[in-house]
């Protein structure tokens, strides 16, 4: 497992055995706050993009992904494998990272590449390795948005897992290309 040592201390991570994760996530989810309404829906809707593209093979080697990998800083360890996904009227170069067993989760760093623009997935690298036949979902603290993203989609579609994810405006459940609003984050103790 690859992580930074500043990323053990922003990022908790759980697996979650098939009973504790039911008991976590056996109350009722509640309507997304409206003010994440179109994040959520765009990254459901990017999500099951990238993932339908991933599965096409990954994107032919042209100058337009040599220029789009040339943008890329701060590589984690891992192979990246190219996907392409036309997003409206652009052509959109994802850069999904691999790890030496196809069956490892990834859960950091990933990109996301328009035109001269290039947004990761999370800000280290992390890797969880191959899960056990028993996991059903994992727990990750995402810092980067109050929602879960495209890649938390991907993620769920590509690995068949679900994900808790904690964020600024609360926890989130994501499995099977939705996701879904469980609570608002607990008021800070006195």
């Amino acid at each position: 497992m690859q992580m930074g040592s500043h990323l053990r201390q922003l990022v908790w991570i759980f697996a979650f055995s098939t009973a504790g994760c039911l008991a976590a996530l056996s109350g009722r989810a509640a309507d997304i706050p409206l003010e994440y309404s179109d994040a959520v829906h765009k990254a459901e809707a990017e999500g099951l993009s990238l993932y339908q593209a991933y599965e096409k093979g990954p994107a032919q080697s042209t100058d337009e992904v040599a220029a789009a990998k040339s943008r890329l800083t701060d590589l984690c360890d891992f192979s990246y494998v190219p996907v392409k996904v036309k997003e409206g009227d652009q052509d959109v170069i994802y850069f999904l990272a691999e790890g030496p067993q196809k069956t490892d989760i990834i859960i950091g760093r990933h990109f996301r590449v328009v035109d001269s623009i290039v947004e990761a997935s999370s800000r280290s690298c992390l890797s969880l390795g191959t899960p056990k036949p028993s996991l059903v979902a994992l727990f990750v603290t995402h810092l980067l948005s109050p929602t879960p993203t495209l890649f938390h989609v991907y993620l769920t579609l590509h690995h068949k897992v679900g994900l808790y994810v904690n964020t600024g405006a609360g926890k989130w459940w994501v499995k099977n290309g939705h996701i879904q609003f469980l609570e608002p984050p607990a008021a800070p103790t006195k």
